[in-house]
């Protein structure tokens, strides 16, 4: 996971799913091992995303915005960053151009070119 380009991982816990084949399956891991491997799998994650944030500061990035939340219009980039940006206007469904400021950990800061 270390050296693979990914930007980000999606980590959860396997359970079981009542009637697969592998609800029967031996050689399980108990709950202890399973929860350390899927934190260091997120603290990989989370290191590689802030990499892959770093690249991105100073660029300006056109910003799909969905919804308006704590007095922050949020959306994703088409490389799937998400942005949080203040605007008056109303952003819901528009693509806009944003600088990106900061990286936030979860997303980016960014501030609308047209501001």
């Amino acid at each position: 996971l270390k050296e693979s380009p990914l930007a980000y991982a999606h980590v959860f816990k396997y359970s079981d799913r009542k009637g697969a084949a592998s609800e029967t399956m031996e050689g399980k891991l108990d709950a202890r091992t399973l929860h350390v491997r899927s934190e260091r799998i997120r603290a990989i994650s989370a290191e590689k995303r802030r990499g892959f944030h770093e690249l991105h500061l100073g660029r300006t990035l056109n910003v799909l915005f969905e919804e308006k939340q704590e007095g922050f219009w949020l959306g994703y980039t088409g490389n799937y960053i998400r942005v949080a940006a203040c605007s008056n206007r109303h952003l819901e469904n528009t693509l806009c151009d944003a600088v990106i400021k900061a990286d936030c950990g979860d997303h980016m800061r960014g501030e609308l070119s047209e501001e």
